[in-house]
């Protein structure tokens, strides 16, 4: 004996048109006017088609406890904001009174975050805010913060400051709170200034922006670009090109190009450029020179130990200064485009 079949699911577009359906047209045109246009289309077109048996009373029923069911069901919890808070607070309690409970809400929040307002700007921002005071209010402020906004924080400021900030923030008293909050006041009121003003982009910046466009364009355009960039002002030309090919872009260099390069390069301004490179740098060095010259420079590293950063970096740029060479004088071309274009 076969089973009768589960009735079929109503859609919502249908269960409103059987609702519909069940009052009179007066009623009906009533609660159509507080629909939106698509939603009145979608209900029309399943009136059309509502098989015969949707207008059986069990279906008509059915829709009738779904629509009292939601409409009894409360709304879900919502968080007030600020300014709701203060009408209903308003409502409540009186003008007066709400602004007094708002006053003390505030002092609370004040007192468990005083900086809470200050950390609601970026962190370059704060960072700005934060060179003109000395470590110790720097330390103070930071000490308050979340570890994660105080480290973006603390990166905007040089090794040495930066040190010294992390110190004050092991020993930090914080001052008493009227003092807090004033001080936080301050800082929080040139933060405003300071994101109002529009973003300065340091002229290097500009610059790397260029570079790092033209060195991702094909077909020979950046040189054509430096071409006529050079005709009018060779001194910007220049720092482009510069910005276009940096160390770490050694890793990028195929074999071919890089014995181009290290054939005018010594040994030994090798052995000290290469110290704190990355492994994907230095293998593609060393692994395009011949046995010996590698040994070479690999014993001349040790032997020199240690050496100052600043000497690292005058023998990085005497390489990329041979490199560069090399691109004006189109002998060696650096890859361009995409990373999918790029050999390692």
């Amino acid at each position: 004996m076969s089973q009768a079949a589960a009735p079929r699911e109503q859609t919502g577009a249908e269960q409103v048109a059987l609702f519909l359906l069940s009052l009179d047209e007066t009623e009906a045109a009533s609660v159509m006017k507080h629909l939106s246009a698509d939603i009145v289309a979608d209900v029309a077109t399943a009136m059309t088609k509502l098989p015969p048996d949707a207008v059986e009373s069990s279906l008509q029923e059915r829709v009738w406890l779904a629509l009292n069911e939601a409409a009894t069901k409360p709304e879900p919890l919502r968080i007030p904001a600020r300014n709701e808070l203060g009408d209903l607070l308003t409502r409540a309690l009186g003008k007066e009174a709400a602004a007094d409970v708002l006053r003390m809400m505030e002092d609370r929040r004040l007192q468990e975050r005083p900086f809470a307002d200050l950390e609601a700007f970026a962190p370059e921002i704060v960072a700005r805010v934060l060179h003109s005071e000395s470590p110790a209010a720097t330390a103070l402020v930071l000490a308050h913060f979340e570890p994660a906004l105080s480290s973006a924080v603390l990166s905007g400021f040089e090794p040495a400051a930066a040190l010294e900030i992390v110190r004050g923030m092991a020993d930090v008293v914080p001052p008493p709170f009227a003092l807090l909050r004033g001080i936080a006041a301050d800082l929080t009121a040139r933060a405003e200034v300071l994101a109002s003003e529009p973003v300065k982009v340091e002229p290097s910046q500009r610059l790397r922006t260029i570079a790092e466009m033209l060195g991702r364009v094909t077909g020979g355009l950046d040189k054509a670009v430096l071409d006529k960039l050079r005709e009018s002002n060779a001194g910007m030309a220049k720092e482009v090109q510069e910005f276009m090919f940096t160390w770490d872009d050694l890793v990028k260099v195929d074999k071919r190009g890089m014995q181009k390069i290290l054939g005018a390069i010594n040994t030994t301004t090798l052995s000290t450029a290469i110290k704190g490179s990355s492994k994907a740098v230095e293998e593609n060095i060393l692994g395009n020179m011949s046995a010996r010259a590698r040994k070479m420079v690999q014993e001349e590293r040790e032997l020199a130990g240690a050496v100052p950063m600043a000497q690292v970096t005058v023998a990085r740029n005497e390489i990329l200064t041979a490199v560069r060479a090399l691109i004006e004088s189109g002998e060696f071309r650096p890859a361009g485009g995409s990373a999918e274009e790029l050999v390692s």
